[in-house]
């Protein structure tokens, strides 16, 4: 038994990433939530944030696996979420690469 809600996670993630979607799969979205369709759901979710190069927190990563490994999501939603952390992996590092260390102040000499 998990500690971890397939429909919490699935609402989870529609809240964290609903900017990536469009209107239309965001209406697709919620009309599969509200249905129990928390596959298609998550598949969608996770398709948009692909695309969009959206980062996706360790924790959201992490309950998103248990959920796949435990509901048996399949091949196709792993990839996407593999996809997903490699993309936020690639952000974080292209972002560590671009920020100037910030200089120290020069020390004052008395005369």
């Amino acid at each position: 038994m998990t500690s971890v809600s397939e429909t919490e996670v699935a609402w989870e993630l529609l809240a964290c990433h609903r900017q990536c979607l469009t209107v239309a799969e965001w209406h697709a979205v919620s009309i599969n939530l509200a249905i129990g369709e928390h596959q298609m759901a998550v598949h969608d979710i996770l398709t948009a944030v692909v695309r969009e190069r959206e980062p996706i927190t360790a924790a959201s990563a992490q309950r998103l696996a248990e959920v796949i490994r435990v509901y048996e999501y399949g091949t196709a939603v792993s990839a996407l979420l593999d996809e997903a952390i490699d993309n936020t992996h690639r952000i974080h590092s292209a972002r560590l690469v671009a920020t100037p260390r910030p200089r120290s102040p020069r020390p004052v000499h008395a005369e």
